[in-house]
């Protein structure tokens, strides 16, 4: 039987999604497929209770194997949403800032203070959040963010990020909700740690000079800085053999974050060790390998409007903190022989709320080979890289 989820065809996430009540109410007919639901306490040990090694498993010295936890979200949240309450959170300080410091731009900040006053403080939500709902773009202008938040119905917050201040940068990048669902794998990468950098620009043009003569105060000085480098570009082409100039470049902050690569195996020949609970190796591998394909592909709502996979908090102390990751590839292949075996599920029935076990067949080889590209949605920083050494997940014997 069915041990570590079943499906459930009318899950708690079905009414918070943002827009649910837009996304739900286009076709009666048409059903998000159901979603896995953890039958005990959803943390899945692979480290500790899976056939990933020949070597007999109380002879393992569990708090020694080197190990990858995950944590599994949903997101509920348009990206968009996020982008812009955390733009319009940080933004008045920022105009204040750079108001007070640099000549010549401050009519430009408060311009802009004044905009984002508006937006933040307006109050003018319509009576009905159906009303609202049909048009969200109308709600944003007329009752502002707060409105067009309310209206559609946003639940889920940021992944916590911890105490510690270096950490504040990244609160409530995506609104997520957990799934139950925590992983613990066997990590044995050679790669222990490879990291990017770069720069971009190093040309009179990239350089910023040459604005507008006739502009605000900074354009106006940026004008006068082109002054003297095209007067010694002339002199310099016209007068010598060759003329150049070294300009500094900056720094280019990465759009990708980093990736990493887990592979392991999962055992489904009998074993009178592993098997003597009645549950056979290779049922356990089979739900394992099929809750991590099914949480990492999209769920249909409806002829328009899907759910994103999941995503992660992916930890290796000491090596890596993915507060927000996605798996990039995932990969299972067949090793040894294979053979048709019938596998159970648990269905959990949308009508009648009652647990249907259904069987079925599938092709199960000797054992199952996993790969697994886990790949950050940040940018690696020293925030991040320090925070893995601080980060309380640890090797469960749960």
């Amino acid at each position: 039987m069915s041990n570590l989820f079943y499906l459930n065809s009318n899950p708690e996430l079905k009414g918070k999604t943002a827009g649910n009540a837009i996304v739900n109410n286009i076709s009666v007919d048409e059903e998000m497929a159901p979603l896995p639901e953890p039958i005990t306490n959803g943390l899945i040990n692979v480290t500790k209770d899976f056939k990933w090694t020949k070597t007999i498993r109380n002879e393992i010295n569990v708090s020694q194997i080197p190990t990858l936890s995950l944590t599994e979200y949903y997101i509920t949240q348009p990206a968009f949403l996020s982008n812009i309450k955390n733009l319009y959170s940080i933004l008045p300080r920022a105009a204040a800032g750079f108001g007070s410091s640099i000549p010549g731009i401050k009519d430009l900040v408060e311009s802009a203070k004044e905009s984002i006053g508006n937006l933040e403080n307006s109050s003018a939500v319509q009576d009905s959040v159906v009303e609202n709902l049909k048009n969200p773009l109308v709600t944003a202008v007329k009752g502002g963010l707060k409105a067009l938040e309310k209206g559609l119905a946003v639940s889920g917050s940021g992944i916590d990020v911890g105490s510690a201040a270096y950490m504040k940068a990244y609160e409530d990048i995506y609104g997520v909700l957990k799934s139950n669902f925590r992983y613990r794998i066997p990590y044995f990468s050679k790669n222990w740690k490879s990291i990017t950098t770069g720069y971009k620009g190093g040309s009179f043009k990239d350089s910023g000079a040459g604005g507008n003569s006739k502009g605000n105060e900074v354009e106006q000085l940026m004008s006068l800085a082109a002054v003297p480098y095209q007067f010694a570009n002339t002199l310099g082409d016209k007068l010598t053999t060759g003329f150049a100039m070294d300009f500094a470049k900056s720094y280019e902050y990465g759009s990708k974050g980093p990736a990493t690569t887990i592979n392991f195996i999962l055992d489904n020949t009998y074993d009178s060790f592993t098997d003597k609970e009645g549950v056979p190796s290779y049922q356990k591998n089979w739900e394992l390998i099929f809750l991590l394909l099914y949480q990492n592909l999209p769920n249909k709502r409806n002829r328009l409007f899907f759910d994103p996979p999941v995503i992660y908090r992916a930890d290796v102390p000491g090596v890596f903190h993915y507060l927000y990751s996605y798996m990039s590839n995932l990969e299972v292949t067949a090793l040894g022989n294979t053979q048709p075996r019938k596998i159970s599920i648990n269905i959990k029935d949308n009508k009648e709320s009652t647990d249907n076990k259904q069987s079925t067949e599938t092709l199960i080889p000797e054992a199952f080979n996993v790969s697994i590209e886990l790949t950050s949605l940040l940018p690696e920083t020293k925030n991040l890289f320090l925070n893995s050494y601080n980060t309380s997940v640890t090797t469960s014997t749960e």
